[in-house]
């Protein structure tokens, strides 16, 4: 399960496993996805935070982005380390479901990504995104360094924030 890059079916899971009791896969595929989701809570993100929303959900004809109906509100954030190269690399990612993308919002989010639970120590120094207001003042409440790219011609995406 941790090494699929789609999700594995419990059917699936009992195929393979040769275990004829449905309950008895079922309670081992939650188990194994509850503690591989207890894993992922204890990462912090740290560093550079490249930062941006998305919205996801059915596609209609409607409004597009902002303001748009029927669509979930998803903020995205991933570490960046630089490697030996001199080049960014993404790091550990953590994506949750907003409802707004206000700075508030976006200020308690960086919060919570970048705490440390036993020591409350914060680690993100800067982040990174495309200028939307709401990331300028959460960093300038949260006393950070804010990188803004706001991109012209989206084929420079990989470039400025890859």
């Amino acid at each position: 399960m941790p090494s699929s890059k789609t999700s594995v079916s419990i059917a699936e899971m009992q195929r393979e496993l040769e275990i004829k009791d449905y309950k008895t896969i079922w309670v081992m595929a939650n188990k194994i996805r509850k503690a591989m989701a207890d894993r992922d809570e204890k990462y912090n993100l740290d560093g550079l935070i490249e930062i941006d929303e998305s919205f996801f959900g059915q596609k209609d004809t409607g409004k597009r982005g902002r303001g748009s109906e029927g669509k979930l509100l998803v903020i995205i954030a991933i570490s960046t380390w630089i490697n030996n190269d001199g080049n960014e690399q993404p790091g550990f990612a953590r994506a949750y479901v907003a409802a707004d993308a206000s700075s508030r919002t976006i200020e308690n989010l960086l919060r919570k990504i970048g705490t440390s639970e036993k020591n409350r120590e914060f680690f993100i120094t800067k982040i990174k995104s495309d200028g939307w207001r709401s990331y300028d003042s959460a960093s300038s409440n949260l006393d950070m360094e804010h990188q803004r790219f706001i991109l012209k011609n989206p084929a420079d995406a990989a470039k400025y924030l890859p």
